[in-house]
């Protein structure tokens, strides 16, 4: 499973601006980040989130990737070069 490279960079901005990277539960925040964008979860007006749709993938999957991405990045790894080198990140061609 490999999250899409726009919907992760977004989602690394958005958290990256409210915690730090080498917080214990940055790659859970990151995974959440990357469903609410991608469109799963929304937060709705009472700020419960609600789902939208079932993501194509486990939630765990999901999890995983963002572990090891989070690895990366706290051992020197960009996100930028993470999405560049398209080795944990993919991007779908749109039909």
């Amino acid at each position: 499973m490999k999250p899409e490279c726009k919907v992760l960079l977004k989602a690394f901005e958005s958290i990256s601006s409210i915690q730090s990277k080498y917080d214990e539960d940055f790659p859970e925040m990151l995974s959440y980040m990357y469903l609410v964008l991608k469109g799963y979860w929304r937060v709705n007006d009472d700020g419960e989130t609600e789902e939208v749709k079932r993501p194509p993938f486990t939630t765990i999957s999901l999890l995983k990737v963002m572990r090891a991405i989070t690895e990366k990045v706290r051992n020197g790894t960009t996100i930028e070069e993470i999405i560049s080198e398209k080795e944990l990140c993919g991007d779908v061609e749109e039909v």
